[in-house]
Parts: structure tokens; sequence; C-alpha cells
């Protein structure tokens, strides 16, 4: 289940982003709490102007923080896709419902002409995300963290009745 992030989201948030897996594959750097609650505020922020798409996934049934979705906006390029969830909800094939759910909606409701992720190649799970999702290898582009480049993928709004 997706939901809009909210104010009192922080902590989540944080553990989210702090966990040394998902900096491995986002190149981040482990910020303090006092640094992430300052983006956090950002997203917040973006999400609700518009720019950018900051959603929660939870578990369907306890309502438990799993990790999240984002869509984010750097125009003039498409929107970036970026999944990333907690340790305890990996490896259970959970990624492609909120993944796949997000790329519908937006497609529904924004004019893009696609949706890129940029994924490390040993990550393998975000790899067979890609593919399930729908998404094509386009190309690669360096990253600022390690020597291999990260692959970008896209996912072309779908053409109805063609």
């Amino acid at each position: 289940m997706l939901r809009p992030y909210e104010a009192a989201d922080a902590e989540t948030r944080y553990r989210i982003h702090s966990d040394p897996a998902v900096l491995a594959y986002t190149g981040g750097a482990r910020l303090s709490r006092a640094q992430s609650d300052k983006y956090f505020k950002a997203y917040l922020s973006r999400h609700k102007a518009g720019t950018n798409c900051c959603l929660l996934v939870l578990d369907r049934i306890t309502d438990a923080p799993l990790g999240d979705c984002l869509l984010l906006r750097f125009p003039p390029t498409d929107p970036e896709l970026v999944l990333a969830l907690l340790p305890e909800a990996r490896g259970k094939g959970i990624s492609f419902e909120p993944a796949g759910a997000l790329t519908a909606v937006v497609f529904a409701s924004a004019p893009l002409g696609g949706i890129v992720a940029k994924v490390q190649p040993s990550n393998r799970a975000s790899l067979g995300l890609c593919a399930k999702v729908g998404m094509v290898l386009v190309g690669s582009q360096p990253n600022h963290w390690d020597e291999a480049p990260d692959l970008v993928y896209r996912l072309a709004r779908p053409v109805h009745g063609a």
C-alpha cells in the first residue's frame, strides 16, 4: 500500500535512507538526523508543490513501513523512479506493486513521455524490478561514487489504441 509521506514519518525516512544497503546503491552519505530532517522537509515541500512524488510503502495488513517509492523530477529529463526498502522487506517480491502503481498513476495523471531508473549493475533486485515493470535499458551514465556507471532504464508512456 502507498501513501504520501507526512511530517510524522521523519524517523521512518531516516531509517530507510541511512540503511547501509540503500546508501551503497544510491551513493549517498549517511546523514545526521538533523540533515535528514532538513532533506525530508524539502521532499515534503516538493511533494506538496507537485514537483516530486514521495510515497511511503506500507504493509497491507499491519500498516508497518516497508520502504519508500519516489518519483524525482529533474527537468528537462524524464522523472526518476527511486525505490528503497527496509532490510526486513527485501527479498519478498513486494517492490513491483508500489513501482507499478506509481508509474500507472503518474502516466494517467501527468503528460510525461517516460520515467527512468538509474541502477547500479550489481543491484540485481533493481535490475529485475526494471524488467518486471517494463523498463528497457537505454544507456549508462557515470555516477559520483564508484567506478561502475549506472545503467539507465526507461519506461515510455504507454500508447493506447496503437
